[in-house]
């Protein structure tokens, strides 16, 4: 299984961005279960020219040059020079060495904004396309570059256009300017670019509904059944607009054909919350036993189908009941995870579900219910030992780190 994308989830935003000071000594706490003492020593030890050799020999080894490129996110003095380094390898083909880097931009946080105006201005591809990838590691600290991309998201150039739109979705509310672009976009003849754009505007919510009326035909007649399925969920994310159904279109699309309409049906229909309770019965309907015969086509549907259930009624008992059931099975575990992160700290009674995928064989599994328990609340501090057990002993770096960073999330709750 791919390991799970930190960015970008529906329901399960993470902001990670940590602003270090070299000067002092707090600069690797967030690390510790990472690096020991000496292992920090030797890395300030590195040479830039070092670390690009380590890189180059780590080629067959992804968690080594994850590792490094870690490292190359807390050496503030190897800039800007590193950030060719880290640019580079966003680019990588392999999701966690391509997740790694942009962490490590990340963690270089704003002093990384400048240097992204060269590239993209750039009117060479790649370049352009390391600056966009820099903007979406900074998400709002690098919203000053917003027009930039704005400037290229009608390009000819097929990467360069997805790429901006992916940016554009990370930079946040200055990304409404291009509101009219958007909605021109939803008739772009390549199905890739409208689910990008309705990222967008489920970003933007109620503040892009300009967009509605042509989401609501895209809905129902698109010609792709991926973009007809992304624009359901931008419809929930816009809201409801006067003089369009937006429930009624959403609720027929439950008995699509497609699966992913009716997943996404049911993510827009919980997004709109109380006003969508005329779809509940419907919804009920989805949330069916997973080991009946009858209820095969429709079972991948049940951990969406409980999350708007639960959105739109309020309703834990019934809610629960669907996801400890989805949660036993392995084809369910990550959306399960992921319904659990979007009923926020109203779901502290599925917390304890989220701590049994904490010890998952999966890495990806136990990444995502990682990210998941910050959003709980309070409710969360009881997966606290667990957590911390991860940061101690498991084999996997990018769990290590994820672990120490959400530890931190849930100590606010206890102060």
């Amino acid at each position: 299984m791919a390991r799970r994308n930190q960015t970008g989830m529906t329901f399960l935003e993470v902001v990670f961005a940590v602003v270090i000071s070299s000067a002092s000594v707090a600069l690797f706490v967030f690390v510790v279960g990472l690096f020991d003492k000496q292992q920090v020593v030797r890395m300030f030890e590195k040479t830039l020219e070092q670390y690009r050799q380590q890189i180059r020999e780590a080629e067959e080894d992804d968690q080594l040059k994850s590792s490094l490129l870690l490292e190359l996110g807390q050496r503030r003095d190897l800039m800007p020079e590193s950030l060719d380094v880290l640019l580079d390898q966003a680019m990588n083909q392999n999701e966690m060495v391509r997740n790694a880097a942009l962490l490590a931009v990340g963690d270089l946080g704003e002093i990384v904004t400048p240097h992204l105006e060269k590239r993209l201005k750039s009117k060479t591809e790649r370049e352009y396309l390391m600056g966009a990838a820099g903007v979406i590691a900074l998400g709002p600290k690098a919203a000053n570059w917003t027009d930039l991309l704005l400037e290229n998201i009608n390009s000819p150039n097929y990467r360069i256009k997805l790429q901006s739109l992916f940016a554009l979705e990370k930079v946040g509310p200055d990304a409404i300017r291009g509101l009219d672009q958007y909605i021109a976009l939803l008739d772009d003849e390549q199905f890739n670019v409208h689910l990008a754009v309705c990222r967008v505007l489920t970003m933007l919510g109620p503040v892009a509904n300009k967009a509605t009326p042509r989401l609501m035909e895209m809905a129902q007649n698109g010609q792709f059944s991926s973009s007809r399925s992304m624009a359901c969920v931008a419809l929930g994310a816009l809201g409801p607009v006067e003089g369009h159904d937006v429930v009624g279109v959403l609720t027929a699309k439950l008995d699509s054909f497609t699966l992913p309409e009716k997943e996404r049906a049911l993510l827009g229909l919980g997004q709109l919350g109380p006003l969508a309770k005329d779809a509940l019965p419907k919804i009920k309907d989805l949330m069916g036993d997973s080991t009946l015969s009858e209820n095969r086509e429709t079972r991948s549907c049940m951990p969406q189908a409980a999350l708007a259930y639960f959105l739109i009624s309020d309703d834990m008992e019934t809610t629960l009941k669907t996801l400890r059931r989805t949660a036993r099975s392995i084809n369910f575990e990550a959306q399960t995870i992921d319904a659990i992160a979007g009923m926020g700290d109203k779901g502290g009674p599925a917390v304890p579900i989220l701590i049994g995928k904490l010890g998952s064989p999966e890495p990806s599994i136990r990444e995502s219910a990682l990210w998941a328990l910050p959003r709980m609340g309070k409710a969360a501090l009881s997966a606290r030992d667990t957590v911390q057990a991860l940061i101690n002993s498991d084999d996997d770096l990018i769990i290590r780190r994820s672990a120490k960073i959400v530890l931190e999330e849930l100590d606010k709750f206890a102060k």
